[in-house]
């Protein structure tokens, strides 16, 4: 019996693998639960899952906060929509180890759920300015920064009932939104963008 040893390269190329595998379980545990696909191996495989995670709980957040996901928003609360989307698929990088994977899931994600409100150019302006926005931290309310580690651990836990507790949390920024509060996290500037796609 021949027993193969690899060498160190190859040690060190299937630890990094069996490492990332075990980081991507959470998500991937939560999507399978949930009966969405996930996504095949390959480069784009951690932000499709989390763009795919980041629009099922936003779809529970706009649900907790109009009982009609498909009820229109103001254009305020598209704008907290993208934050959202941001703030969320930014804690989804962290959990599995891939800080650097939250801007394209997020504008994806941010994209899709505002499409069902407006034109797809208008959702995906609105979508960049949040990206562009969250990047320099100019616009997440300070009483809005625990969503993320608050999604993050729902998925890890993979309990429907933390994700229940994401989705009022959600819920109540919409609602914060539709009030005369937008000069808290500059609302002005990305209805003025907004305005610019449509």
């Amino acid at each position: 019996m021949t027993i193969l040893i690899p060498n160190a390269t190859i040690s060190r190329r299937w630890a990094g693998a069996l490492q990332a595998s075990i980081q991507r379980a959470p998500l991937e545990r939560f999507l399978r639960s949930r009966e969405i696909p996930v996504a095949t191996r390959g480069p784009a495989q951690d932000s499709d899952n989390i763009a795919r995670t980041c629009v099922y709980i936003l779809d529970k957040g706009l649900g907790a906060y109009s009982h009609d996901a498909v009820a229109a928003l103001f254009e305020p609360q598209m704008s907290v929509m993208g934050q959202l989307a941001c703030t969320v698929c930014f804690s989804l990088g962290l959990l599995i180890g891939a800080p650097q994977a939250w801007r394209v899931p997020a504008l994806v994600g941010a994209a899709q759920l505002l499409s069902r409100h407006t034109s797809l150019t208008a959702a995906a302006g609105i979508s960049a300015a949040a990206a562009r926005a969250f990047t320099s931290r100019s616009c997440v309310p300070a009483d809005r920064t625990d969503l993320g580690p608050r999604a993050a651990s729902a998925v890890l836990g993979n309990e429907e009932s933390e994700v229940h507790e994401v989705a009022k949390l959600i819920a109540s920024c919409l609602a914060d939104a539709s009030a005369p509060k937008l000069s808290a996290y500059r609302g002005e500037e990305q209805l003025a963008l907004y305005g610019s796609y449509r």
